[in-house]
């Protein structure tokens, strides 16, 4: 049976192991000794990525041996070639033998890291999109669009960067031929995104919404509306502050809500 110090314990890991534990207690107490580990993966149903994290904490309450779950109460001697199953012996041996063949990856550079800083993509994902604008725009000018996005922290930091490269490179191309300058086109932001990480997430503010989004707005025309990114990944808006001048259309072509 499990002690009062074994619940206490337990009700702070996450949920799903406290459902684990309180199943498996239930199964090894209705049959009245131990069960298997696939009776067990049965009555919890989890994957196997799921059952071995949820094992590093139910060992703590439970003895795993030979196959076999039972209580500590219950369970024979542990036999030291079973503290590591074979299984897991190899699944480690093919681990080390990927590492032996992966080169270490190269630390990012300033620039990339505060690109990743930005959020929404992994380190990995924030060198190839560094690289993939640089081939087409040129580095100097990656370097100027990401501390752009930096300063103005979007919610879409890819995108915006995106937007920059392109204004930058069309109004290059306008002023060499002469032409009028390029027009600048709204930001594309979804009505609804969900957050990577849930536990971090925190409001942002997207931008300013662009001008005559929504034809049927009660207020004067022109007023823009400020769009933030809940936490929960929905849209809000919120009116701008007495006395807070928006940015006209060319400073600013905001931001366009799509589904």
């Amino acid at each position: 049976m499990l002690k009062p110090t074994d619940i206490i314990a337990i009700a702070a890991y996450p949920q799903r192991h406290i459902n684990a534990a309180v199943k498996l207690a239930a199964a090894l107490i209705e049959r009245g000794s131990s069960i298997s580990e696939p009776e067990a993966r049965s009555i919890i149903k989890m994957d196997d990525l799921a059952w071995t994290n949820a094992k590093a904490h139910l060992s703590s309450h439970f003895v795993f041996s030979r196959g076999r779950i039972a209580f500590p109460s219950d369970a024979e001697p542990i036999d030291p070639w079973d503290a590591v199953s074979p299984d897991d012996l190899a699944k480690m041996d093919k681990k080390l033998e990927k590492l032996r063949n992966t080169k270490p990856a190269a630390p990012l550079t300033p620039i990339q890291q505060t690109l990743f800083s930005l959020g929404g993509m992994t380190e990995k994902q924030a060198v190839s999109f560094y690289y993939a604008q640089a081939a087409t725009y040129g580095h100097e000018a990656v370097i100027n669009a990401i501390t752009v996005a930096a300063q103005a922290r979007p919610g879409e930091p890819k995108a915006y960067i995106i937007a920059i490269l392109r204004k930058a490179a069309l109004s290059a191309s306008s002023v060499s031929i002469g032409a009028p300058s390029a027009r600048r086109f709204p930001t594309r932001v979804l009505r609804y995104k969900p957050p990577v990480n849930p536990e971090a997430a925190r409001t942002e503010f997207l931008g300013w919404e662009a001008p005559d989004s929504n034809p049927n707005a009660p207020w004067p025309k022109g007023v823009r509306r400020k769009l933030y990114r809940l936490t929960t990944g929905e849209i809000t808006y919120e009116m701008p502050n007495n006395g807070e001048t928006p940015p006209t259309t060319d400073a600013d072509p905001g931001c366009l809500v799509i589904s």
